[in-house]
């Protein structure tokens, strides 16, 4: 970790997903086993550690990617003893999981109420945000002041997953909780250690001014609390999806607000609700005379 993040920090924008999957899932396991004796039988023994935790294949699979990008380097680099990749040996498990996890109106009502509880007095605005937007969660927790533009009501995002600046049109829900938030930081309302720095970041760190690097603690006991173990902080744009198609937006929507390259990324979301699915039958039903059976 001591050479492999200071590395990808040069040229990956996502590097602080490593870090955060480094720390939770990847330290704990192997701290304390060497590269050199780790066998692809331990990788085995955390694959299906991350399976009983009820951790999605698409998870598991990205701690294996990084872990055989790690091994790759460390034998570019001559690390004394490692000669070999174990995780080579491993194969990438199966992920057909089409149909996302999305919040009900219900749960999603549970989650905000359990999320404001959070001792992170940010965590409700994140989270509020993040389902009203259906941005990425990096997206969000890097987001600025300067990109808002209050008066056409849209977010710019400056760098995007595909390298592109893409702009979101915020709602009156959105623009609320921004002045709401606005309001809080202009106030001090938050405890700061240096409330002498600038809040150039909308969502940062009271004590440090600065992007949170990584929320999942507080997100981790605000799920469980709420009953929600196996929703993921990426679930929320899933969710927001699932509500445009539920109101009855087209996909070709869903795909500009979500920011979609292509339409066949922005499928994956066509679900219904039970709801909606039984009031398409019902249309049908109406039109169906059975008195005469």
């Amino acid at each position: 970790m001591t050479q492999y993040l200071p590395y990808v920090k040069s040229y990956k924008r996502s590097w602080q997903t490593d870090e955060t999957m480094i720390k939770n899932h990847l330290l704990p396991m192997f701290a304390e086993i060497k590269m050199n004796v780790l066998s692809a039988a331990d990788i085995a023994v955390f694959m299906e550690h991350l399976k009983e935790n009820k951790y999605s294949a698409g998870t598991i699979n990205r701690a294996l990617v990084l872990l055989r990008y790690g091994f790759n380097l460390a034998i570019k680099w001559k690390v004394p003893g490692v000669k070999f990749n174990p995780v080579n040996d491993i194969k990438l498990l199966k992920n057909d999981n089409k149909i996302e996890r999305f919040l009900t109106s219900k749960e999603t009502d549970i989650l905000l109420a359990e999320v404001k509880k959070s001792n992170n007095t940010m965590l409700p605005f994140i989270v509020a945000f993040l389902l009203l937007t259906g941005a990425r969660k990096r997206e969000v927790l890097d987001a600025k002041w300067k990109d808002i533009n209050f008066s056409q009501k849209t977010w710019k995002i400056p760098k995007t997953k595909s390298g592109k600046i893409r702009f979101i049109p915020l709602c009156p829900q959105c623009i609320k909780l921004l002045n709401k938030l606005l309001l809080l930081q202009k106030n001090n309302s938050f405890n700061t250690i240096n409330s002498s720095v600038s809040n150039d970041y909308i969502f940062a760190n009271p004590k440090t001014k600065k992007p949170y690097v990584s929320i999942f603690t507080a997100w981790d006991k605000a799920r469980k609390s709420a009953g929600l173990t196996n929703l993921r902080i990426h679930d929320l744009r899933h969710s927001f999806a699932s509500f445009l198609v539920n109101a009855g937006r087209s996909l070709y929507e869903v795909q500009q607000l979500l920011g979609h390259a292509d339409i066949k990324t922005t499928s994956r979301y066509a679900h219904l609700s039970n709801e909606r699915l039984q009031e398409a039958v019902n249309l049908v039903g109406k039109n169906l005379d059975i008195n005469n059976i």
